[in-house]
């Protein structure tokens, strides 16, 4: 399957969490201008991960995934900052989100040694009414002293 048939397919995918797209004349940020997503050490055996959002855009709160690629290090203990909600007419439910800025601080345990960490988020341009499909950003970690098992 060629990139641009998958790309159309994993769009499409998402329609059914974020309604109809509607965005004929609207220019769209790429996914990592609209959010930049940066990870910094938040202390012995913590992570940060901040999240800078554009204006317009928005992360939905269930759509954070957070993981190590190190079978002995893990991500525990994610902390977020409280969401703002708002009642969302297409899926019918309250929905949980962020725009602006947020920061999400994880505990790391295990085996201290250097990992890839992967940060995965699902967001909207609110004003265009178009999803993303879910993005994420790798970073490499050094080992931290962690905070045990």
């Amino acid at each position: 399957m060629n990139v641009q048939r998958r790309v159309i397919l994993a769009g499409l995918m998402v329609l059914p969490f974020c309604g109809l797209a509607r965005a004929q004349d609207v220019a769209l940020l790429p996914a990592e201008q609209a959010f930049v997503i940066a990870a910094r050490q938040d202390g012995p055996g913590r992570i940060a991960v901040d999240f800078k959002i554009a204006p317009g855009y928005i992360l939905y709160r269930d759509r954070f995934a957070f993981a190590s690629d190190a079978p002995l290090v893990k991500l525990v203990n994610p902390r977020f900052p409280a969401p703002a909600e708002k009642f969302d007419k297409v899926l019918e439910k309250q929905v949980a989100y962020y725009e602006g800025r947020a920061s999400v601080s994880l505990d790391v345990i295990g085996q201290p040694q250097p990992f890839r960490l992967k940060v995965q988020v699902q967001g909207c341009a609110v004003e265009a009414g178009v999803c993303y499909p879910p993005y994420t950003k790798e970073f490499q970690v050094p080992a931290l002293a962690g905070k045990g098992r």
